[in-house]
């Protein structure tokens, strides 16, 4: 498991693949809840954000300083005003619908050769391996 993740972090080739993979890999969140966060609802004092849930539930996420150092670069990279936190890169730029995310990281695994199917369950190597992480340090 842990391993698929190294070899999906390896197969980035952009800013926004590596903070997206990070976010996901470091906050455990579904990909419903990382497509409706907004930059202005992350505090990078303590690597933290509230995110809307299953059922309108919010709850408070936390990313690793990794993460916030990706997500930065790739903040740094972007010229556009949306306030999404992931936006696509064609023009008009716009919010990362759900399929674009599950598409990305998609092509995340074929690049890494990753035998998981990632895509229809919803994340839940990422989510896994991330709960181990923050049991286990």
């Amino acid at each position: 498991m842990e391993e698929d993740v190294i070899h999906l972090k390896i197969s980035c080739q952009t800013s926004r693949e590596k903070a997206l993979l990070e976010f996901l890999y470091s906050t455990g969140c579904r990909i419903g809840e990382v497509e409706k966060i907004n930059i202005e609802d992350l505090n990078w004092e303590t690597c933290s954000a509230i995110v809307n849930g299953k059922g309108s539930k919010q709850r408070e996420i936390y990313f690793t300083t990794e993460c916030k150092v990706w997500l930065r670069k790739y903040l740094a990279s972007r010229e556009d005003s949306c306030k999404a936190l992931f936006v696509t890169d064609t023009n008009p730029v716009k919010r990362m619908a759900i399929p674009t995310l599950r598409w990305a990281i998609k092509r995340l695994a074929a690049r890494g050769a990753i035998e998981a199917n990632v895509y229809p369950i919803d994340f839940v190597i990422l989510m896994h391996a991330s709960c181990w992480i923050m049991a286990h340090h």
